[in-house]
């Protein structure tokens, strides 16, 4: 048996592994293996992922071909609880110093998301 395209993920019809589906690539980026926070970086205004602007342009296509076939950017649910979690960790982080900010905002979905606006409010 092969467990390479065995990832636990949501069920969501129009994100993540239903858009994934079966299809595999060296491209993808794989979150058991490579850390997304890597790649990925945030438009705060719309929720989007987009590309880190320090990585290599292999690094590019990965991001861009995960986005795609995971859908992460067409699904008006996710954009939604990304800008969510934007508008909440903005209003935490003018009331409250680092540790504690990363503390509460463990509780929200969305890690990698967080993990990038917890850094660069330092």
């Amino acid at each position: 048996m092969d467990y390479k395209n065995f990832i636990t993920g949501c069920l969501n019809i129009e994100s993540c592994g239903s858009k994934k589906n079966n299809k595999w690539s060296d491209l993808f980026i794989n979150p058991v293996i490579d850390n997304p926070e890597k790649y990925f970086s945030y438009n705060r205004m719309t929720g989007e992922i987009i590309p880190r602007k320090d990585i290599s342009e292999k690094e590019l296509e990965k991001v861009e071909y995960t986005i795609k076939i995971l859908n992460l950017n067409g699904d008006k649910r996710l954009l939604k609880g990304r800008k969510s979690v934007i508008k909440i960790i903005e209003n935490y982080q003018k009331t409250y110093d680092d540790e504690i900010l990363r503390e509460i905002s463990e509780d929200f979905d969305f890690p990698t998301l967080r993990n990038f606006l917890v850094e660069s409010f330092k």
